[in-house]
């Protein structure tokens, strides 16, 4: 592959869709907006899709944003909020990935770096801010305010991590580089025979189990 890929992650649609439970159509449709008879489409955040062979392709930076405004979405916020605090925040920020920001609130407003321009709680959502704090950076490493690698169960599979300098942002077992999606195809092949898959990769075996349960619980 490209160096220009190199420490950016890459990610198919149906890839996304199965690391932030959203279906391929409906990240299309973050990315590219909804087309309706006589109406321009409009996308909530500034695509910075990837091509390679043809296809198309997410960065990790793409995929935490995408996952930031699902968040957000279930939390009540109107998709015409999130576009316009998405424009506000890339004009005020200057940063070209804004929803991969870290964020804060005071309870009216989410914030990011400390400027309220993001995403107003209307009032009957003000008990929902918690879900904020909560688990939206749950399992996310941060260097300066921006997303540098994620963890996407991280209390169920703590040595699971999406890292886009390493394999391409593809799911591995920390500190071992191995693809969890590897370790499953191995699994299979050799019938669930987990002694003969630690002989393979001299990695442990309740880390064998952690990356086949992990890749089983995406589906």
């Amino acid at each position: 592959m490209e160096t220009q890929y190199f420490n950016r992650g890459i990610y198919s649609y149906s890839e996304a869709s199965r690391l932030i439970s959203l279906s391929p159509a409906r990240i299309r449709g973050l990315i590219n907006g909804y087309k309706y008879p006589n109406k321009k489409p409009k996308p909530v955040i500034k695509k910075h899709s990837l091509a390679y062979a043809n296809r198309e392709y997410l960065s990790f930076l793409d995929l935490i944003e995408l996952k930031f405004i699902t968040h957000f979405l279930k939390i009540g916020i109107k998709r015409s909020e999130i576009i316009n605090s998405y424009k506000k925040a890339r004009n005020e920020l200057r940063k070209e990935y804004p929803f991969a920001t870290k964020f804060t609130t005071d309870g009216k407003y989410i914030l990011a770096e400390n400027k309220a321009i993001l995403l107003k709680l209307a009032d009957e959502q003000l008990e929902l801010k918690g879900l904020l704090e909560s688990n939206l950076y749950e399992g996310i490493d941060f260097k300066d305010d921006i997303a540098q690698s994620w963890r996407p169960y991280v209390k169920e599979f703590p040595h699971v991590i999406l890292d886009p300098t390493k394999k391409y942002g593809h799911p591995i077992i920390d500190d071992y580089g191995i693809q969890t999606a590897s370790i499953l195809d191995m699994y299979l092949a050799e019938n669930h025979n987990y002694k003969k898959l630690e002989e393979v990769y001299s990695i442990p075996t309740v880390l064998l189990k952690e990356a086949v349960q992990f890749e089983q619980r995406l589906g």
